[in-house]
């Protein structure tokens, strides 16, 4: 398995493992159905979430083209899965991290190790969506 699907497979699992801790499933979790996060943690990911939003609110996905939908609801329509996706990919990177024992990889067609690891992110996501859906995205 190279480091770029390393990258991709890893960054997924750690996605879908961060919604247990997101904001419906850390209130929700059997067997207590109780919020368990501290005051302190929970007005650090608000406040974390509205800079994700506002940082995906200024993404134009296809470049030249405005999005179909009004920003400020895409930004927050869209927050649960970019919070997976910066999760996972920090989990991942930190493996890949581990995986090297403190070891340097070596450059590979000019790219190092950790160019690698997020092209290979990269390229897990290329091709979701045709330019249409994208831009209404």
């Amino acid at each position: 398995m190279t480091r770029s699907t390393t990258a991709g497979i890893g960054a997924v699992i750690g996605h879908e493992i961060s919604h247990g801790f997101a904001t419906r499933a850390r209130s929700s979790t059997p067997p207590a159905s109780r919020e368990w996060w501290t005051k302190d943690d929970a007005d650090k990911f608000k406040t974390a979430t509205r800079s994700l939003v506002a940082q995906y609110n200024g993404l134009l996905p296809v470049p030249g083209r405005q999005r179909q939908a009004r920003p400020v609801r895409q930004g927050r329509a869209h927050a649960r899965r970019e919070h997976g996706d910066l999760a996972g990919l920090n989990i991942a990177y930190k493996a890949y991290k581990l995986s090297l024992g403190g070891k340097t990889p070596p450059v590979l067609d000019g790219f190092t190790g950790d160019q690698r690891f997020f092209l290979g992110w990269a390229r897990s996501g290329a091709g979701w969506f045709r330019d249409e859906e994208a831009a209404n995205r």
